[in-house]
């Protein structure tokens, strides 16, 4: 299980480094472009542009604070990171979640098929289309 570990930390890290490279190499897509005309109005103007969308209130309220503090040069990648970021915590706990509880087996498993779906869906992150 101790070996297990290390790979799981080590996919981990792969991950990070290919979610947060090259957060700016897509253009701007559309909802990321309403993302950001709405995070950027004051907060009245956001929640009533928001009445409409479908996604949680609370997502726009993080972006709306991300933005304003996040580490990235540019506002595209700051935008982008703050999902990254995102991606990465629910790996991550979802593999602090349900390694321990499987068999070495059953584990290895996982591991394969997400190694297996992983470039799609690092793909599918940074908003490309194959």
């Amino acid at each position: 299980m101790q070996r297990l570990r290390w790979v799981a930390l080590a996919a981990l890290l792969i991950q990070a480094v290919l979610l947060f490279s090259n957060l700016d190499l897509l253009p701007l897509w559309l909802d990321e472009a309403f993302t950001i005309r709405a995070v950027q109005s004051s907060l009245p103007e956001m929640f009533t542009t928001l009445q409409g969308d479908l996604h949680p209130p609370l997502y726009f309220l993080a972006q709306r604070v991300w933005l304003r503090v996040g580490p990235a040069p540019t506002l595209v990648e700051n935008l982008r990171m703050l999902s990254a970021a995102f991606a990465l915590t629910a790996s991550a706990y979802a593999m602090w979640l349900f390694l321990p509880r499987l068999s070495r087996e059953g584990a290895a498993l996982v591991l394969r098929a997400a190694g297996a779906f992983a470039l799609p869906a690092l793909v599918w992150a940074h908003g490309a289309i194959l």
